[in-house]
């Protein structure tokens, strides 16, 4: 008589619960991949949507932006195009302001445009470097200060736009007096100084100057006394 099965022992599987087994095995292997790939391909998808959406939120920014850039610059355009021919107005207006002024006040008029007036007047008045009360001076460099508002005005005049030659001519001209405005001060200062009994404060005996015209400005003082007060 055989013995009995030892206690604890199952059936041994046959070959085709074994490869049962492992179909099963392997179908629940391939549903997880399947359920990964899932996932997967769905943040991908949720990454792409919401990487779609905030180039369309950039691209309607830009527009916004370029549209009201657009705007602006137009705008600016308009605005700059206004300031200039305000400009070119008020620099024609005051070239004839001071023709005319010049006209009844029957002052020598120095015409810039005309360039054997303008390097005459430059030449005589840098030869003219003897000592002159500072009333004369500043008389002088009054009409030396019209004479460069009046270049400034055919500068940025439209309707008498300057050659190259002639805007270097001015250029020369305008740097030419703006020196000589300088040195005919310094001259006057220096003579003043000098000469300071023609200058004496008679309460303080100190040198006190203060003179004037409608462009320039001249004030001096200087103390000369030995006890001042």
């Amino acid at each position: 008589m055989p013995p009995p099965p030892a206690a604890g022992r199952g059936k041994k599987p046959t070959k085709a619960e074994i490869e049962k087994r492992k179909q099963e095995e392997l179908e629940k292997q391939r549903q997880e991949e399947e359920r990964l790939q899932q996932l997967q391909e769905e943040e991908e998808a949720k990454l792409a949507e919401e990487r779609r959406k905030e180039e369309e939120e950039k691209a309607r920014i830009r527009e916004i932006e370029n549209s009201r850039f657009d705007e602006e610059r137009t705008n600016l355009r308009s605005i700059l195009a206004e300031n200039e021919q305000a400009l070119q107005r008020l620099a024609e207006n005051q070239l004839k302001e001071n023709e005319w002024y010049r006209y009844v006040s029957c002052e020598k008029m120095v015409d810039p445009r005309n360039a054997q007036q303008l390097n005459s007047f430059i030449n005589v008045w840098n030869e003219q470097t003897g000592k002159r009360p500072i009333q004369e001076i500043l008389k002088e460099c009054k009409q030396a200060e019209e004479l460069l508002q009046d270049i400034a005005s055919i500068s940025t005049s439209h309707t008498e736009k300057p050659s190259l030659l002639e805007e270097s001519r001015y250029e020369e001209a305008t740097k030419s007096l703006q020196k000589s405005i300088l040195d005919k001060l310094d001259a006057a200062t220096l003579h003043a100084l000098k000469t300071p009994e023609d200058h004496m404060d008679e309460e303080d005996q100190n040198i006190k100057v203060s003179v004037k015209s409608e462009e320039v400005k001249f004030k001096l003082w200087g103390n000369v006394a030995r006890n001042p007060r």
